[in-house]
């Protein structure tokens, strides 16, 4: 099965997920990432080319309102998902639950083949934060 773990912050990966990421490769997962600037994340890097588990950055910015940000982020979500034949999406934080959503959906009403989709909210949000 073909897994992609989205997230919002490429910091909260190993700490986080890094039990689930170990569990879904031994079960002969191929594991994913799409997290901003994992690219500058060495230390994540090595870890997960350890694992033998695939990351790929995506511009996304947390607090950003800027709609042509977003589509952009939408459009890689959306392009990575296909192209990597994703069975499984698990996303987590705000905005890579929702960009993820809407592409799962699109995808379902094009495509016979339909990722199954698990979408986690965590912490109380940005908009919360005073």
């Amino acid at each position: 099965m073909n897994i992609l773990i989205i997230s919002a912050d490429c910091r909260s990966i190993m700490p986080f997920r890094g039990k689930l990421i170990k569990e879904l490769i031994q079960k002969k997962n191929k594991v994913y990432v799409l997290a901003p600037s994992i690219n500058e994340d060495y230390e994540l890097r090595k870890t997960l080319k350890k694992l033998g588990v695939s990351f790929v950055n995506y511009p996304l910015n947390n607090t950003s309102l800027n709609i042509y940000h977003d589509l952009f982020s939408i459009l890689i979500i959306t392009y990575r998902i296909i192209c990597l034949n994703i069975d499984l999406v698990f996303s987590y934080n705000i905005k890579p639950v929702i960009y993820s959503g809407l592409v799962i959906r699109l995808i379902r009403l094009i495509r016979k083949k339909k990722p199954k989709f698990y979408p986690l909210i965590t912490g109380v949000g940005y908009v919360f934060i005073n």
